[in-house]
């Protein structure tokens, strides 16, 4: 009898083994399982930001693309502008009126075209229109700039051949 209650204690022994071995088991897979979760956790949250991250960093991208356009455009005009105001120089005219003259009309009969300083200074062009027999040109943002005619017949000789590009000074 000794020898089937020592097996029916070996058997009770084996089985509290086995119980405890399966319940340190769960214990340690669910401190697994809580680890993994924790680290999933992280794991999420930092892939959450690194995407926030990710679309304002792409916001700033777009806005620095377009602002690049804009740029580039504002470069276009200005050169477009630049060439467009190459035929011109800074001219002076007899009666101290500061312009804009074309060039090439030096050594022609035909009339400079004349542009308002003015309105070059702020990017713009703007053709001088004569007024008053010639005597002034004209800008309508700026108002009038003395041409090179002379101010009045009495004062001054009206010169019936006139050329801007002659030396300044009357007859």
């Amino acid at each position: 009898m000794d020898l089937i209650a020592a097996l029916a204690a070996f058997k009770t022994t084996f089985d509290l083994v086995k119980v405890a071995a399966d319940a340190r088991d769960e214990l340690l897979i669910a401190d697994a399982k809580a680890n993994f979760t924790a680290k999933y956790v992280e794991v999420l949250t930092a892939s959450l930001q690194a995407i926030e991250a990710n679309r304002t960093l792409s916001q700033e991208n777009a806005a620095l693309a377009d602002r690049v356009r804009e740029l580039e455009h504002q470069l276009r005009q200005r050169e477009s502008f630049e060439s467009e105001i190459a035929g011109y120089e800074r001219y002076t005219t007899v009666r101290g009126g500061v312009c804009y003259r074309e060039k090439t009309a030096a050594g022609t009969t035909r009339q400079p075209v004349y542009l308002c300083a003015n309105c070059i200074a702020a990017g713009k062009k703007t053709f001088l229109q004569p007024e008053n027999r010639g005597w002034w040109l004209v800008c309508r943002e700026h108002g009038q700039i003395p041409s090179d005619m002379p101010e009045s017949s009495d004062d001054f000789e009206v010169r019936t051949e006139y050329d801007p590009y002659e030396p300044r000074g009357f007859r």
